[in-house]
């Protein structure tokens, strides 16, 4: 069976061609996750547990681990001022993030939004983009469908608006319509996942 986080699926999903292929692969094969290596790890951790302890935008900062590091420091730097953009004068209350699995024709596919906020008062899900390649609409709206359809709907009788935070252009995506055809297009991507992944 593939396991696949949400990110990988999309990857995948969103590419035509050969290059489906070769980053399906890339997926398989790469070192099994450490820490270490996950980029934007410790900003993640630091935007939730602000949000967690009930802290505000000036709390907000580079983790002091990352002053070290002066490419990471700028990147991060970025995010950071674009994160705090999107905050603005909301006001935000935290709540758990509901996490889930989609499993069809043998891959799961692994859903972990990072953040659940109440943002003036209404029920938001939030997986944050912090890379600086260009969103496309695909993986958008690939996302924002897995989500939407497999967590749960409501948060306390509110329905949850599920979203996707491009943090540096700080820009919340949220559903809209979806294509008539994205389910069987996303059956039909596990199809071709499962029969090639034993060969890769």
């Amino acid at each position: 069976m593939a396991n696949l986080s949400l990110t990988d699926f999309v990857d995948v999903a969103s590419r035509v061609g050969s290059s489906k292929t070769v980053k399906l692969s890339q997926i398989k094969n790469r070192p099994p996750y450490h820490p270490a290596f996950d980029y934007y790890k410790a900003l993640r951790e630091h935007l939730i547990f602000i949000h967690q302890s009930g802290r505000d935008r000036n709390d907000i900062y580079i983790p002091e681990k990352i002053t070290d590091d002066s490419k990471k420091w700028v990147n991060y730097s970025l995010i950071i001022e674009g994160y705090k953009l999107f905050l603005g004068r909301k006001v935000i209350k935290w709540f758990e993030p509901p996490h889930s699995e989609w499993t069809f024709n043998d891959v799961t596919v692994t859903l972990n939004p990072e953040l659940g906020l109440l943002i003036n008062g209404k029920p938001f899900v939030i997986k944050l983009y912090m890379k600086a390649d260009k969103l496309s609409k695909a993986k958008v709206d690939i996302s924002l469908f897995l989500m939407h359809q497999i967590l749960p709907q409501k948060y306390e009788e509110q329905a949850i608006t599920y979203s996707i935070l491009d943090v540096r252009e700080h820009h919340l995506y949220t559903p809209t319509a979806f294509p008539s055809n994205i389910l069987y297009t996303l059956i039909a991507e596990t199809a071709f996942i499962n029969s090639i992944w034993p060969n890769l």
